[in-house]
């Protein structure tokens, strides 16, 4: 329903560059698996309808989707409520889509054996990610950001 409701907007003109929404319910210590499922099902089928809709109104093009999590899980089961789960992690991914995206995975995936007390090392600093989306998409200069993270590309075609 949010994604609709920017939808909506964008198709209505609205002068904001910027839409943020959220999708809550990942906070989850136990029972997970099927948590997330569904809710990454619910993601994906938001998005996708999300682009169908732009698409359809020829604006598709003008807009790209950047959904992150502010925490990571751990690797690390806990038994929280007899079930099985994680917790909050020190790692965790960014998802960027749109017709000007360029498709792939970027950033190298973490060892599960060379790890930082426990956890996985941080391969992608996010805000080389943030960086992309401020000087390429949105045209920000990037001393927003202190000139100090390199964008990675992202954005034209693959």
């Amino acid at each position: 329903g949010r994604l609709r409701l920017a939808a909506r907007m964008i198709k209505a003109g609205a002068a904001a560059r910027v839409v943020y929404t959220t999708q809550g319910g990942y906070d989850t210590h136990a029972q997970q698996a099927d948590t997330h499922a569904r809710l990454l099902a619910e993601f994906a089928d938001a998005v996708a309808a999300f682009f169908i809709d732009l698409k359809e109104s020829k604006l598709a093009e003008r807009v790209a989707l950047l959904a992150f999590s502010e925490f990571g899980r751990t690797i690390k089961e806990n038994q929280s409520a007899g079930s099985p789960g994680t917790d909050h992690g020190t790692a965790g991914c960014v998802f960027l889509a749109g017709p000007g995206v360029k498709g792939g995975v970027r950033g190298t995936q973490p060892s599960l054996t060379d790890l930082v007390l426990g956890e996985p090392k941080m391969t992608t600093d996010f805000r080389r990610v943030y960086a992309a989306v401020l000087a390429d998409w949105l045209s920000v200069p990037l001393r927003s950001l202190g000139n100090s993270f390199t964008p990675l590309e992202l954005f034209g075609t693959s």
